[in-house]
């Protein structure tokens, strides 16, 4: 499929063509674009969120609010053990981990048995992934939605938006 693309070049002048390019990789670009997170990286995983199961792009940016808040591992030691179980609160049950690739390993059938096991599967690259999670940075196919270059997976069913897998 041929599509038209209009580029912006560097003087700011529109320049049409009409090219081979594929219409989902038809991209304009301002360098400005490149800088920051635009309302166009937003509105394309707002587009896409269905893929995972997912309708509300706001319910997203709060699961992934959520998701930072938890995964900061600071303050008391009572604090740490809330951040604690508000992460394994966010898991969907029963969850399988995998040593390696296809080679199931534990599988926690509730919330306490993943905590006593908290930093086997939560990692400092995950809990890190975790931290720095952006809603315009999401990956999202059939499977659901990633972070982190696939280090964690979540979608969405009837129990809401839950952590489906973690690759430490």
């Amino acid at each position: 499929m041929l599509a038209a693309v209009t580029l912006v070049v560097a003087l700011g002048n529109p320049i049409s063509c009409l090219g081979s390019m594929p219409t989902s990789r038809a991209i304009a670009q301002t360098p400005s674009a490149a800088e920051s997170p635009s309302l166009d990286e937003s509105s394309e995983v707002d587009s896409r969120l269905f893929l995972a199961g997912m309708e509300d792009p706001e319910e997203v940016r709060a699961f992934l609010a959520n998701l930072r808040q938890s995964a900061v591992m600071r303050g008391s030691r009572q604090a740490r053990l809330r951040q604690r179980q508000a992460l394994v609160a966010m898991v969907r049950y029963p969850f399988t981990t995998y040593d390696e690739p296809g080679v199931p390993g534990v599988t926690y059938h509730r919330p306490e048995a993943l905590l006593r096991d908290f930093e086997r599967v939560f990692t400092p690259p995950v809990l890190n992934a975790m931290r720095h999670a952006q809603y315009e940075e999401l990956f999202i196919n059939g499977q659901g939605a990633m972070i982190s270059d696939g280090r964690v997976w979540f979608d969405q069913r009837e129990d809401g938006i839950k952590i489906k897998a973690i690759n430490p």
